[in-house]
């Protein structure tokens, strides 16, 4: 997802939430190898020590994008 975003221009998002984003998902990741499940956006800030609403963006934000549609930049290639 995250290389998608970078490889297309048509696709807006900023650099923060992009930071933010792989910093979730890494956590997250960490977190679903060590508890067995695939913790919340809930879970995850708390351990992140980041409020909900911020982790919930970044998670959004990412997930708007459908990997399924290509985008120009790829049709072209």
């Amino acid at each position: 997802m995250y290389q998608l975003v970078h490889a297309s221009r048509d696709i807006k998002v900023s650099k923060y939430i992009l930071k933010l984003y792989k910093v979730v998902e890494k956590k997250r990741y960490k977190l679903a190898q060590r508890f067995g499940y695939v913790p919340s956006d809930a879970e995850v800030a708390q351990f992140l020590e980041l409020e909900v609403s911020l982790v919930s963006e970044a998670v959004c934000a990412l997930s708007l994008i459908h990997i399924s549609e290509p985008t120009r930049h790829w049709a072209s290639s």
